[in-house]
């Protein structure tokens, strides 16, 4: 009886592996774009009010298969009212926009955040809006309606 019992609980488990398992590796993006994130692969972060002259890295990322031509992803710099540039931060760069040339995915965009008293009543966020891309078959953020790391906002704390 014992025996009839063991085969019937490994056969039950079998099938229910073999039922539950799913092969996604047949899956293939067919939809190309561009994103940015932090270092650590987030949409958003902080960074404290006391840093004086510290370089964070931000990165524009490309999904996609080699290019033949360069792909150039503009962006934009959105500050809060809480925030003034040369005085909480500063770009590193003056150009708005980044270029990866062929066989390249990841281009950084570097703010130099500097030591400056927030007021808590205002809005203080950086945000880096991705705008555009030289390559219209090249989406911006994720594929979907709603283009999830198309933007990146840094909020400065005390």
């Amino acid at each position: 009886m014992k025996r009839y019992l063991y085969i019937f609980i490994s056969i039950v488990a079998v099938i229910i592996t073999l039922t539950s398992c799913e092969d996604n590796l047949h899956i293939v993006f067919t939809d190309y774009y561009v994103c940015i994130k932090d270092e650590n692969g987030a949409d958003k972060s902080t960074v404290k009010s006391n840093l004086d002259e510290e370089v964070y890295t931000y990165y524009v990322s490309l999904v996609a298969p080699t290019q033949d031509n360069d792909i150039v992803v503009d962006y934009e710099i959105i500050p809060g009212d809480g925030l003034k540039e040369g005085v909480d931060y500063k770009m590193q760069r003056d150009s708005r926009s980044v270029t990866m040339a062929k066989g390249v995915y990841k281009m950084p965009i570097r703010v130099v955040w500097l030591a400056h008293k927030i007021d808590p009543d205002k809005d203080n966020s950086l945000t880096i809006k991705l705008t555009g891309c030289n390559n219209s078959s090249i989406t911006i953020g994720y594929p979907g309606p709603s283009a999830k790391y198309s933007t990146h906002k840094i909020t400065k704390i005390n």
